[in-house]
C-alpha cells in the first residue's frame, strides 16, 4: 500500500552521470557551500527550458577535463615506448596533485557511502565514487613510487 509520496534526488539518469564522473563530481561539489555556487550562470526561457547554476558549469567543465585527460593518458599510454622516460622531478608534482585528488575523491566517496537509508541514491553514488577512487589511487600511487 502506497501511503505518500517522495521525490527522489537525484533521478535515476542523473545518478548514472554522477557514478560515471565522480571525479567532476567531486570537483562541483567543492564549491557547494560558496554563496555564488546557487546563482544562475545561464538561464533561456525558450522552448527548450534550459537552467544551469555556476555549480552545473562547473561540473559539466569538469566531466569534459576529466575524460580529456583520460584520453590523453591512453593515447601517451599507446604512443611512448617504455624505453623513454622523462626526468623524474617534472613527473613528481602533477602525480603527487593527482594523488591528493584521488584521496579528496575517496574521502568524499566515504561521506556519500556513509549516509542513511533516506538517502540511498546518494548511497549508490558513493559506492561508485569509491571504485574511482581505488582505481585512481593505484594509478597516482603507482607511478609516484615507480
Amino acid at each position: 500500500m502506497l501511503l505518500g509520496y517522495r521525490s527522489v534526488f537525484p533521478p535515476p539518469m542523473l545518478r548514472f552521470t554522477y557514478a560515471m564522473n565522480f571525479p567532476a563530481v567531486s570537483a562541483a561539489y567543492s564549491v557547494q557551500s560558496a554563496s555564488w555556487a546557487a546563482r544562475e550562470a545561464v538561464h533561456y526561457q525558450g522552448p527548450p527550458f534550459v537552467s544551469l547554476s555556476v555549480q552545473d558549469c562547473i561540473f559539466l567543465t569538469s566531466v569534459g577535463v576529466l575524460w580529456y585527460v583520460i584520453g590523453r593518458m591512453l593515447d601517451q599510454r599507446k604512443l611512448r615506448p617504455e624505453t623513454t622516460r622523462s626526468s623524474k622531478s617534472s613527473r613528481l608534482v602533477p602525480l603527487a596533485l593527482g594523488f591528493l585528488f584521488s584521496v579528496a575523491v575517496g574521502a568524499l566517496a566515504s561521506f556519500f557511502a556513509m549516509l542513511t537509508d533516506a538517502d540511498r541514491p546518494l548511497r549508490q553514488i558513493g559506492f561508485f565514487g569509491l571504485a574511482w577512487a581505488v582505481n585512481l589511487l593505484w594509478y597516482f600511487g603507482s607511478n609516484l613510487i615507480g
